[in-house]
């Protein structure tokens, strides 16, 4: 009975069941990642913890740099840091919508003013 509980327990663990403390961001993350075909990116000053928790659950993502940002007829959905919003609301060649957040973390829909 003792190896059938260690087993289950592992198990449970394992999944993600219980004792994940990232199951909030998890949420997060897979409420609005339903779509494959959309890009998805992170943005370069994320750092750390919240990084290694986006590239795992994105699988598919590419690194994006505010200061490199060009207008291109692509739209993105970038995940960044709340203080980084002012940056992209200062460009007069983009404009965004914002999808989701989470605590300092959200996810929007940046798009080129030459898109429309």
């Amino acid at each position: 009975i003792l190896f059938l509980q260690i087993l289950l327990f592992s198990y449970v663990f394992g999944a993600g069941i219980i004792g994940n403390p990232n199951n909030d961001i998890k949420k997060f993350i897979q409420t609005y990642n339903i779509d494959k075909s959309k890009t998805y990116a992170i943005e370069d000053e994320i750092v750390s913890k919240k990084r290694r928790i986006l590239s795992f659950y994105l699988k598919d993502y590419v690194n994006y740099d505010l200061n490199n940002l060009s207008p291109n007829n692509e739209i993105i959905h970038l995940f960044l840091l709340k203080n980084k919003l002012n940056e992209i609301t200062e460009r007069k060649t983009f404009q965004f919508e914002k999808v989701g957040s989470f605590k300092d973390l959200y996810l929007i829909k940046l798009i080129s003013r030459n898109s429309k």
